[in-house]
């Protein structure tokens, strides 16, 4: 045998038994190595996943760590189709991850993703937008969307739609489906503290998992607020609002804060006196009739 052979068959042999060596080292003695070549080629396509569906390989470590615990369950979710047992063992473990991914800390900064939807919420107070940000495949966090859920009374205090005429909107403005961005915000808790699911049904919890979020500042941009009551100009808004805060006024519902009460008071007050500043009138138009406002 040639001495360029045996060179050959030697580095062949050191290649081997480092290999093996590492194998072993790690705990991976009975796995083969096409098995191992297949795991690194899952760890490349992960990289280059979360590159193109709105997370991204520099994430924050927290974001990363949510997507990568909801993707598991989801596969796990799915596996176990046709044993609800095991289903409902999944779920309870993926309920006290949420508390514990949580821990008191709900609050997230800087976080990456693209938008999902961008939605008028009926029947809002002072116009408000339901908006949606995929942080991964099929993996969104969101505000409630609707004017009914902004009611709810652990969270109603700071509203988590976007808000017409508010910073936050101007930044929403500019963005279109499937735009990148940057976020901060924070994760609104259930009655346990944990972060909350809010899909329809079980099976949606995990194949495409909402959680409800509360955005604090989209692309660097800061502030939720909705212009004063005072600069409104608009007679039909004004009576909307003046309609809601009357209502909450004179008939919150037993649990609401007097902090609440007052504020819905003190916003029928500024819509009054705002609606009379335009010429609006309240009153009947004929006898019979119920009083509301109206154009003098």
């Amino acid at each position: 045998m040639t001495e360029k052979h045996e060179d050959s068959r030697e580095r062949a042999r050191v290649r081997g038994f480092s290999l093996e060596a590492a194998k072993k080292a790690i705990g991976w003695s009975g796995i083969p190595n096409w098995l191992i070549g297949l795991m690194a080629l899952l760890v490349i396509l992960t990289v280059v996943f979360y590159a193109q569906e709105g997370g991204s390989p520099g994430a924050p470590q927290r974001q990363a760590s949510l997507v990568n615990a909801l993707t598991s369950f989801r596969t796990q979710y799915k596996s176990a189709s046709g044993n609800a047992l095991q289903q409902n063992q999944i779920k309870d473990a993926r309920n006290k991850f949420l508390c514990t991914f949580v821990n008191g800390v709900p609050q997230v900064e800087n976080w990456t993703g693209r938008v999902k939807s961008i939605d008028k919420v009926w029947f809002g107070l002072m116009g408000e937008y339901g908006f949606s940000v995929y942080i991964a495949d099929d993996i969104a966090l969101e505000t409630y969307g609707s004017a009914l859920g902004e009611q709810d009374q652990r969270n109603a205090a700071t509203p988590t739609n976007i808000q017409e005429g508010s910073k936050l909107a101007n930044a929403v403005a500019g963005l279109n489906k499937n735009d990148r961005l940057t976020f901060s915000g924070e994760f609104i808790l259930d009655s346990k503290g944990c972060a909350r699911e809010r899909s329809i049904t079980t099976g949606g919890s995990f194949s495409t998992p909402r959680q409800l979020f509360r955005f604090m500042t989209i692309n660097g941009v800061t502030g939720n607020e909705p212009p004063p009551v005072s600069t409104i100009t608009d007679g039909e808004k004004l009576r909307s609002i003046w309609l809601s805060a009357d209502r909450d006024c004179t008939a919150p519902l037993p649990s609401w804060s007097q902090a609440r009460i007052g504020k819905a008071c003190r916003d029928r007050a500024a819509a009054d006196a705002q609606l009379r500043a335009i010429g609006w009138c309240f009153g009947k138009m004929k006898p019979g009739d119920a009083d509301y406002w109206h154009q003098c």
